[in-house]
């Protein structure tokens, strides 16, 4: 049987890492990558994976463990990456972050 978990907007996922970063928990996150068997890059019904959560969220440490434990920085969820959506947020320290990631990625 499929766990699902309910937002308070209504919608449902049936991951508890993206349920989790959607919420903004960075509790459950750490969790649900301590359990292991997930996919950070797991994506919801709309394309948007756990990192595009925190991003929306501002949640910089989030997005920080995130990437610590494999989030592609460079996912587009149809039209958007997580950096696209840092800018669109004007959040400066997230758009450091992201581009540092981007940056160690490609220097690997």
């Amino acid at each position: 049987m499929t766990m699902m978990f309910e937002t308070v907007y209504g919608e449902f996922y049936t991951n508890a890492l993206i349920h989790a970063a959607y919420c903004d928990d960075i509790l459950d996150v750490e969790d649900s990558i301590l359990e292991g068997e997930i996919d950070v890059n797991d994506t919801d019904d709309a394309g948007y994976t756990a990192l595009d959560h925190a991003v929306m969220n501002n949640n910089l440490k989030m997005a920080e463990l995130l990437i610590e434990n494999g989030a592609n920085v460079n996912v587009k969820n149809g039209y958007e990456t997580p950096l696209s959506i840092a800018v669109k947020k004007q959040n400066t320290e997230m758009i450091r972050l992201l581009e540092q990631a981007m940056n160690n990625r490609l220097a690997a």
